[in-house]
């Protein structure tokens, strides 16, 4: 599996619709002390 660090919520949703059917899977990479902008557990659940 890849491993994907998404900056934005916008970002995570345009990977998930172009790659949603078609890919087997992916690692998030949040950032829990905030050193990289990424989108948090929460936001990806949310769209996901």
């Amino acid at each position: 599996m890849n491993e994907k660090n998404f900056k934005n919520r916008e970002e995570f949703r345009k990977w998930l619709t172009k790659n949603a059917l078609s890919d087997d899977g992916i690692w998030l990479i949040f950032d829990k002390q905030k050193k990289s902008t990424t989108i948090s557990a929460v936001e990806a659940l949310e769209r996901a």
